[in-house]
């Protein structure tokens, strides 16, 4: 099984088409959506911890620190990065803290931090690793056309 890490990114934009047929584009707004979609290999039991760890959210914000940006604290003050949300912990992340006015040499490591929601998505029958010579493998039946 291909194992894949995707990130998306785009700000919402409008589309417009002249009458000489040329396109013209404009923001609608300065935000940022990312998404990210990956595959994650899980028993059974993990499988269903992880889906009701999930459900249970709801429409709870969801914070994921943009690692790639990663600074030590010290450093902050001198890189081009800027960000409305910052993350920053201590070295073996004994602790840590999520914060819009998080002052960065108070800690060992900063990075940006996204909040988002996770999209409700329905489960696909590849999303489940089936093997049939386990019995013990997850079942989910087709989409039924409506």
């Amino acid at each position: 099984m291909e194992r894949r890490f995707q990130v998306r990114r785009q700000v919402a934009s409008d589309r417009t088409r002249g009458v000489t047929g040329r396109e013209a584009r404009r923001a609608m707004g300065e935000s940022l959506n990312v998404t990210l979609d990956w595959t994650a290999l899980l028993d059974v039991a993990a499988r269903r911890l992880c889906g009701n760890a999930l459900q249970s959210l709801g429409d709870e914000p969801v914070f994921c620190p943009a690692w790639p940006f990663t600074l030590k604290g010290a450093d902050w003050s001198t890189s081009k990065i800027t960000a409305q949300l910052l993350i920053g912990w201590n070295a073996g992340f004994s602790d840590f803290e999520i914060s819009d006015s998080l002052t960065p040499a108070d800690w060992d490591f900063v990075a940006p931090c996204l909040k988002g929601k996770i999209a409700p998505r329905r489960a696909r029958r590849s999303d489940c690793n089936s093997n049939p010579s386990r019995s013990s493998s997850p079942k989910i039946p087709p989409p039924t056309s409506r």
